[in-house]
């Protein structure tokens, strides 16, 4: 009877090993789609950044003061991440207009600069950082004769 007994409980255990494999396999793909969605977000952030990055420096280098580069660059940049539904709220544009101080003749360049920061944490609760740097930089080149000043 004994022996009757054990055999029908060893024959009724045949499923558990599916559903402990099935649960890992399961918590892998989640931690998988998590990542993926983690890549998406931050690659999906670094083509508005470049763009913007882009705008900025042409709308500076045909500026004709420094004022008035920085200015352009400012707007084309802010312009260009709200227009694109960028996920960078507060980014830091830095512009550099040495290159307005070129000689007639002389070819100058403007560069600019825009880091963002997006954010990773609301994504899951796995070990994921919480946010993610990115840069952009782009430079455009000064019309070597252009006016400058406000002077036609």
């Amino acid at each position: 009877m004994m022996a009757a007994a054990l055999r029908w409980w060893k024959g009724q255990d045949r499923g558990s090993g599916l559903a402990i494999e099935g649960a890992l396999l399961g918590t892998a793909l989640l931690a998988l789609l998590v990542l993926v969605a983690a890549a998406g977000r931050v690659s999906g952030a670094h083509v508005p950044i470049d763009s913007a990055a882009n705008n900025a420096a042409r709308a500076a280098s045909i500026s004709r003061s420094h004022d008035q580069a920085h200015a352009a660059a400012m707007d084309a940049a802010t312009t260009t991440l709200s227009g694109q539904g960028s996920s960078c709220p507060d980014p830091a544009i830095t512009v550099d207009t040495s290159g307005l101080n070129s000689p007639p003749g002389q070819v100058g360049l403007v560069h600019v600069t825009i880091r963002c920061t997006v954010q990773l944490s609301d994504l899951s609760g796995l070990d994921l950082p919480g946010t993610r740097t990115i840069t952009a930089e782009a430079t455009s080149v000064v019309d070597a004769y252009r006016a400058k000043g406000g002077t036609p």
